[in-house]
């Protein structure tokens, strides 16, 4: 009984070295398909038409939003 307890445990280590190695190798891969294909095929190189106003609304609510904040 006691080298059946013993087998499975070396058995549980190799599974746990497997998964460690396997998530590993999968963070770089996402890593490297994030950083080259990802920047190809999603365009992110450049920035959005629809967000090119964004500076001229945060002036806006920041300074219409300032008077409310100084009175409280």
């Amino acid at each position: 009984m006691v080298g059946v307890r013993f087998r499975s445990f070396v058995a549980l280590i190799g599974q746990i070295k497997a998964g460690v190695v396997m998530n590993i190798v999968c963070l770089v891969v996402l890593q490297l398909g994030i950083n080259t294909w990802a920047h190809a095929y999603f365009d992110l190189g450049d920035f959005p038409d629809w967000a090119r106003d964004h500076d001229q609304f945060v002036n806006a609510t920041t300074t219409s939003a300032l008077p409310v904040l100084r009175q409280s």
